[in-house]
């Protein structure tokens, strides 16, 4: 019941119905403590977590993401501890807390590489990029972002969220006498090119 209620949940989150998810993650959760589905509750958290940044409630966001962390981590869970670790990290930076926000995808990425969930991998690389944008760093955050929007395992949320800051950002990113050489950046990035890019910090 507790999968049901889950599946329901992010099916109305990925229409954007966030408040009929909100009831469905709440009912996961609920029906995953009844039976002591640990992992469960910890998905469902991790989940809640993500209606609650969806809808702007960052208090809250924080809250389930960390009890979620704590869940994971106790039964040894590095899968969702990383798709985790990359939803705080998107709690902080959307609130402008990047130092915070690099420390969770940082970590995100380093667990994600050593269990190759591309996917998580590039969710962190979408976060590093944007960061580095908002530090100043315009051929950094292109060429993580521009890696990002075009792999073919990046998730949809990722991917539009990368592509639209590329389009609303392209002069702060790309500034007319360094776009060949972004171009050229981003045509010869693979996985090592772009992890080594994205945790560099002497450029962030």
């Amino acid at each position: 019941m507790a999968n049901v209620s889950n599946n329901l949940g992010s099916n109305f989150a990925r229409n954007g119905n966030y408040r009929q998810a909100l009831l469905l993650y709440e009912q996961t959760y609920t029906l995953a403590q009844t039976v002591g589905e640990a992992l469960m509750i910890a998905i469902a958290l991790s989940n809640l977590g993500s209606v609650a940044r969806a809808l702007g409630d960052y208090p809250a966001a924080q809250q389930y993401y960390v009890e979620s962390l704590i869940g994971c981590r106790a039964i040894g869970e590095r899968r969702w501890t990383a798709a985790t670790l990359n939803g705080l990290g998107l709690t902080q930076l959307e609130q402008g807390r990047l130092a915070e926000a690099h420390g969770h995808y940082a970590e995100a990425l380093t667990i994600a590489q050593e269990i190759g969930s591309k996917s998580d991998v590039l969710d962190a690389l979408a976060g590093l990029g944007e960061i580095a944008l908002q530090g100043g760093n315009g051929q950094q955050a292109a060429a993580i972002l521009h890696f990002v929007a075009q792999h073919p395992v990046t998730q949809l949320p990722a991917r539009q969220r990368s592509q639209q800051l590329l389009v609303q950002r392209q002069g702060q990113l790309i500034p007319e006498a360094h776009s060949a050489t972004v171009a050229q950046t981003v045509a010869n990035l693979d996985w090592t090119t772009v992890i080594a890019l994205a945790t560099d910090r002497s450029v962030t």
